[in-house]
């Protein structure tokens, strides 16, 4: 129904009904509703907000994850690959010299000859003297002591060193310094030194060509590794590593035969 006058639905509030309960509604108590009620709001949009920035972020950190799992995975591969080869070889392969080393009269009377080489399979050094220790094949006019060649006379020696560097991961530094030593054989002191760097970090072969004039009998050469990128190692066996001395011999007492 509607009242004749105003056409007003039946129970419509006007300002005589509605001005008294305004006047004597609790302005504090409607406030406080109503700021709990904001602050649930607030807070259920401040609770969505973060865990989004959460599963964001873990998702972030998962997707980084996966990638170095997938990285390490492939470089295991390839490395792995080229490892198990190298192991192949070195199980594989024995060098016919070794069975040469008491054959001095394969050697020419003319020439003192001797070359080892340090054994095993992996790493030997990272830094320090590398263990040339095994002979292979004859040797005259020198002979194995603390790692190196000990040098039986006087004048012009020819020293030749080779080494086999195991790869590195780090992309910045893949420096490697090393050294052939020729040193007293009595106090270690040193005479002589030929020096070699390179920076790669893929495998590496690296020889060193030097000739040294010693005033007696009794020098050693030796090979040193004085700096080496993180990881990296010298590869043992034959086949990979040598240290070899040769000198023309000033001896006079001999018989050249055919």
């Amino acid at each position: 129904m509607t009242s004749p006058d105003h056409l007003r639905p039946d129970g419509t509030q006007i300002g005589t009904t509605v001005g008294p309960y305004y006047q004597n509604a609790d302005n504090s108590a409607i406030g406080r509703s109503k700021n709990a009620e904001m602050n649930s709001l607030l807070g259920l949009m401040q609770n969505n907000f973060f865990f989004q920035i959460l599963g964001g972020f873990a998702s972030a950190v998962s997707a980084v994850a996966d990638g170095i799992t997938s990285i390490v995975e492939a470089i295991t591969g390839i490395l792995g690959g080229t490892l198990g080869d190298l192991d192949r070889w070195s199980n594989d392969i024995v060098d016919g010299q070794l069975a040469l080393n008491e054959s001095v009269d394969l050697l020419s009377p003319l020439q003192d000859y001797g070359s080892c080489y340090a054994k095993g399979v992996g790493g030997l050094v990272t830094m320090g003297k590398v263990p040339f220790n095994q002979q292979i094949g004859p040797m005259t006019g020198c002979h194995l002591a603390s790692n190196g060649i000990v040098l039986d006379d006087k004048g012009l020696w020819d020293i030749r060193a080779r080494l086999w560097f195991s790869y590195t991961l780090s992309p910045l530094n893949g420096v490697i310094n090393w050294e052939i030593r020729i040193v007293k054989d009595s106090d270690g002191s040193i005479f002589s030194v030929q020096r070699d760097q390179v920076e790669d970090t893929a495998v590496n072969s690296r020889e060193i060509n030097t000739t040294v004039v010693i005033p007696s009998a009794g020098y050693r050469a030796e090979v040193w590794v004085t700096n080496l990128a993180a990881a990296r190692a010298v590869q043992g066996g034959s086949e990979l590593n040598r240290l070899t001395a040769q000198h023309i011999t000033r001896s006079t007492d001999f018989q050249i035969q055919d």
